[in-house]
């Protein structure tokens, strides 16, 4: 590919772009637009360093910026309209509420739960505390994506739908020319070091309506809807089409411009740092109305967000 020309670009250009590499100061964000394993793995899962790695990009904001959110979870109370469901487990003699065990000091912690924790843990329910980690090596958002609760790491441009919405664009507004219109928009993002899976567009949700509520966070996937979700949420058990279909419409106005400047002038690669820049602040506002629908402490599915536009 000659540098400068757009129309010259193909497919391997993309993979020599790609970078997973991460830097111990954290100004490294790495390369990369789709999800994938890491090498010799077969699903992509939490890798240290690893900046491809979604879940280590979500524990490591929550870590960095987000600790308020996750720690100190037993003082922050049950929800008024959850009280008169949380029961004493008959095996655990423990409270629990829809199943979860209420959490203890450092239970829920990012960090947590202490060794000492872990083994009582491990004593009180062995099934469900370890979930197939080796004992006294499970971690909190480390070990799996059951520990300490049932959780995912959601993007908030969500990768399928970014992905999906440059290929459409390209197709509609440089119809003669879609794939390398397709090509070029991706080969700038990545020459401009533009991450999907770094840790501004990426926030770890619980997947069940009890730690969701109790923490003020919404949960991820539907699954099974609460009675006064049913009318509200349609054919969300495993997806959130809802809220992809809310993000929409902020992601094609910040990919709109560079579609049609390609389409305006082929063989010039324009700096995309300015699209960076859009997309970083698609994900810190979807990011703060996800916080905005937790803010009830219901656990309300992710399904349920409408975003406004931004400003």
């Amino acid at each position: 590919m000659a540098e400068g020309n757009a129309m010259h670009l193909v497919e391997a250009d993309l993979v020599k772009l790609h970078d997973d590499s991460w830097t111990k100061d954290g100004s490294g964000t790495g390369a990369c637009l789709t999800a994938h394993a890491p090498p010799g793995r077969l699903i992509p899962e939490y890798n240290k360093d690893h900046s491809c790695s979604y879940r280590w990009q979500a524990h490591q904001v929550s870590l960095d910026q987000r600790q308020h959110l996750y720690n100190d979870a037993h003082t922050k109370g049950i929800p008024e309209h959850w009280k008169k469901r949380v029961y004493i487990d008959k095996k655990t003699q423990g409270e629990c509420l829809m199943g979860v065990p209420l959490p203890q000091a450092g239970d829920w912690d990012l960090n947590g739960p202490s060794p000492v924790r872990q083994v009582e843990l491990q004593r009180l329910n062995p099934k469900r505390s370890l979930h197939g980690v080796t004992s006294g090596m499970a971690k909190n958002f480390v070990s799996n994506a059951q520990w300490p609760y049932f959780f995912n790491c959601h993007h908030m441009i969500p990768k399928g739908l970014f992905n999906r919405v440059i290929d459409e664009l390209a197709q509609e507004h440089c119809p003669d020319a879609p794939t390398e219109c397709a090509l070029a928009i991706r080969f700038r993002l990545l020459k401009g070091k533009y991450n999907i899976h770094h840790k501004v567009n990426m926030v770890m949700l619980p997947n069940t309506p009890a730690p969701a509520g109790i923490l003020g966070l919404p949960r991820h996937l539907t699954r099974k809807p609460q009675p006064s979700e049913k009318k509200l949420v349609q054919n969300e058990f495993r997806s959130h089409q809802q809220y992809d279909n809310s993000v929409l419409p902020l992601l094609k106005k910040a990919l709109l411009p560079a579609i049609k400047a390609f389409a305006s002038d082929r063989c010039k690669m324009e700096d995309l740092s300015p699209l960076k820049a859009k997309l970083e602040s698609v994900s810190e506002h979807c990011y703060s109305q996800i916080l905005q629908l937790g803010s009830s402490r219901e656990g309300k599915p992710l399904a349920m967000i409408t975003p406004k536009k931004s400003k």
